[in-house]
């Protein structure tokens, strides 16, 4: 149960920081969006892992963290293009 509570204050924290990029300069709204939806599905499955508290629920969120990496990764750098 905490590291449930845990998962979700981390993926709270995504929201905010994923206007960042955008604020120092270093991409455009593209980036913004991308990154504000990833870190609403991520913080959206660590709601459901604090909810269900199943192993189903905690590889889900394992998967969705596996994708989240990337993807931001990938948009950070084509947006910067």
């Amino acid at each position: 149960r905490s590291t449930a509570i845990q998962c979700i204050v981390y993926a709270i924290c995504l929201i905010p920081l994923s206007f960042v990029p955008y604020y120092i300069g270093m991409t455009g709204i593209v980036s913004v969006v991308v990154l504000l939806v990833l870190a609403l599905v991520y913080t959206y499955y660590s709601i459901v892992l604090l909810n269900q508290l199943t192993d189903k629920a905690a590889r889900s969120l394992m998967f969705c963290s596996f994708f989240y990496l990337p993807v931001s990764l990938i948009t950070l750098m084509i947006d910067k293009l």
